[in-house]
């Protein structure tokens, strides 16, 4: 079953994929209907020629092979099971409850890609690394991505595999536990240092939403709070009230509290002593 999905702005004036002839970079954009929620799709340049390109006079195998050398997607294989994955995929695409369909590759991601998946029960065969409860991962390819839709100086970030107790859908205390929140937000709120007071999470959420709409990637305000969270240990203030809400931390400063350099705060306070 396809699978309704976003397309960026930044897709159309990515380096790579401007280089690529009208017919693969169409493909390039249909086969994310195709993918899953991980961004794998069959290898199968039959099934995707029948269900992407029916009425079009093109060899779907070599649209492929295009999108291949152009750094578009990556091609892999599972018990002799051909797969692709879509390059950039994760930064665009935010499904409330993610799953996965196809198998994971088994080598390491190169620059480009990544797998953020909170899996969900369903009566589908489980696929490769799968935990057994409602698990969320995070793997990026190191370093700056091909392409300007990768790059802008932002580095990728190696977040670690959670499982947590329970699954979606599962009921604890006769209540169902339902997550109000995506999956990027849920990491960014996790990091995030412990205050003494209030923090509360909804208007952290809103505050974020309005960064994300402002063209704020989640792996940058996610570094943020990753820098400050150093400076506060540095000045022994995790759990204090001198934290800021979170909603504060990502409100509309300018620049964002995000943006700044917390690193160059604990130089100045090691100088100071």
């Amino acid at each position: 079953m396809g699978r309704i999905r976003s397309v960026h702005p930044e897709q159309w004036t990515d380096d790579q994929f401007v280089t690529c002839t009208p017919q693969a970079r169409l493909l390039a954009i249909a086969i994310r209907n195709d993918a899953d929620d991980n961004g794998i799709f069959e290898w199968n340049p039959v099934k995707l020629k029948m269900r992407l390109m029916p009425a079009d006079d093109v060899d779907v195998g070599t649209l492929l092979e295009e999108l291949l050398r152009t750094k578009q997607v990556m091609r892999y294989e599972v018990e002799g099971r051909a797969l692709g994955m879509i390059r950039n995929f994760q930064r665009f695409q935010s499904p409330r409850k993610p799953t996965a369909k196809y198998p994971l590759p088994s080598e390491s991601l190169p620059n480009g890609y990544s797998i953020r998946t909170t899996f969900i029960r369903t009566s589908a065969k489980p696929v490769q690394n799968r935990c057994s409860t409602s698990t969320e991962v995070v793997l990026h390819g190191e370093g700056k991505g091909e392409g300007k839709g990768e790059g802008e100086g932002i580095k990728s970030l190696v977040h670690s595999v959670e499982c947590s107790g329970s699954n979606v859908g599962e009921k604890s205390s006769g209540q169902a536990q339902k997550n109000d929140y995506p999956p990027n937000f849920e990491q960014v709120w996790q990091a995030y240092p412990k205050r003494s007071g209030s923090n509360p999470k909804r208007g952290a959420f809103k505050a974020w939403t309005a960064r994300i709409k402002e063209r704020h990637t989640p792996e940058v305000i996610h570094a943020g709070v990753l820098r400050y969270t150093e400076f506060l240990k540095a000045e022994k203030n995790i759990g204090s009230k001198y934290v800021k809400q979170a909603v504060t931390f990502f409100g509309p400063e300018d620049p964002p509290f995000f943006l700044q350099d917390w690193t160059s705060e604990i130089k100045a306070g090691l100088r100071q002593t």
